[in-house]
C-alpha cells in the first residue's frame, strides 16, 4: 500500500509540473485518483487535448 501511495504521489507531481511547465494549470487541474491508480483531472476541451498528446497518458474519458 505505502509503493503505491508513493507512485501516486509521484506521477501527481511529475503530472503537475508538466501542466504548469506548459501553461495548461488554467485547463487542466488534478483532483485526485481512484482506487485503481487512475489520477483523476478537470479540464477543458484545451486540456484534455493536451493531455491526449502526452505519452504517459494512457486514456482520456470525457464525463
Amino acid at each position: 500500500m505505502a509503493e503505491h501511495r508513493a507512485w501516486v504521489r509521484t506521477a501527481v507531481s511529475d503530472l503537475s509540473e508538466v501542466l504548469r511547465t506548459a501553461g495548461m494549470g488554467a485547463e487542466a487541474r488534478l483532483r485526485g485518483h481512484d482506487r485503481c491508480g487512475h489520477l483523476v483531472v478537470e479540464a477543458t476541451d484545451t486540456g484534455a487535448d493536451f493531455l491526449r498528446t502526452l505519452p504517459a497518458i494512457v486514456s482520456v474519458e470525457v464525463h
